[in-house]
């Protein structure tokens, strides 16, 4: 049964390991994946190293921390082998917060903020989310690592954590949010659906970056909800014509949208041009 999974996992990752473009690293990859998911309490290159039997320590540690990557014909086959899986007019893509609470300063993006994993305020790494679902089965597909003002403004703190000047600009994470979209939709990805917390959805950008890629947003004036935030304090952006603007914060609802709850989506929803 042990090595039934390796072999299936092995035939499973044949196109990211094609993606990394190099032998040593293509051998080493099945074996630190399967450390992760495999047996065992502890995830640490060592532990790993003495469970697997067809690599070092030395191995292991040499792929996860030698040598530039290049990252994008990876995220390449992650949103081929995500659309292949679950893409489709019925699938959704969700827009969230993923926090990584942490001690110190060092760590790139580590600022006092909101922790989505605490819900407070705390010393953490923020990332955006983007997950691919339909049904019950969700695959993420982009995980972009959003930097505060704190660091941006800071040339020094940028150089001493190797920051890529590419990626030294301030963004907000809406900003971030759309250009994940953007990706994804140019690798032909295919969903039907936006959904996002509602930290997004308070941001007319964000809103009109949506509309600018052909998605709207539309609420039914009878959507109702147990818990909602209500809209009627923005004006002036391209939904000021929808009366009883209601943006829902999706993370009390998602298990039902991703079961395809037949009512949500029927009321109102970010959708591809189509009213909710």
């Amino acid at each position: 049964m042990v090595g039934d999974w390796r072999d299936d996992l092995e035939a499973w990752l044949e196109p990211f390991v094609a993606a990394l473009r190099h032998k040593t690293r293509g051998r080493m990859c099945p074996s630190y994946v399967a450390g992760l998911i495999g047996p065992g309490d502890r995830k640490s290159v060592q532990p790993m190293a003495a469970r697997s039997g067809g690599a070092s320590y030395d191995q292991l540690h040499h792929f996860v921390s030698s040598g530039v990557w290049d990252a994008a014909p990876l995220e390449t086959a992650l949103l081929t082998e995500a659309d292949a899986q679950i893409g489709g007019d019925d699938a959704w893509l969700f827009i969230d917060d993923t926090s990584l609470p942490k001690k110190g300063t060092h760590s790139v993006g580590i600022a006092p903020q909101y922790a989505s994993t605490l819900g407070k305020t705390s010393n953490c790494q923020t990332l955006v989310s983007l997950t691919l679902a339909r049904r019950e089965v969700p695959v993420m597909i982009g995980l972009r690592l959003f930097l505060p003002e704190i660091w941006t403004s800071d040339l020094a703190r940028l150089d001493r954590a190797k920051v890529p000047e590419a990626r030294r600009d301030y963004r907000t994470k809406p900003e971030i949010a759309l250009e994940e979209i953007d990706r994804a939709r140019q690798a032909d990805v295919r969903f039907g659906c936006v959904l996002a917390d509602a930290g997004y959805g308070l941001s007319a950008p964000f809103r009109q970056g949506l509309f600018r890629l052909n998605f709207c947003l539309n609420f039914n004036r009878n959507f109702h909800f147990n818990d909602h935030h209500d809209f009627h304090n923005i004006k002036g952006d391209i939904f000021s014509n929808i009366k009883d603007d209601i943006f829902i914060d999706i993370k009390r609802e998602i298990c039902h949208n991703i079961y395809g709850d037949k009512n949500v989506v029927r009321n109102g929803i970010y959708s591809d041009g189509k009213s909710g």
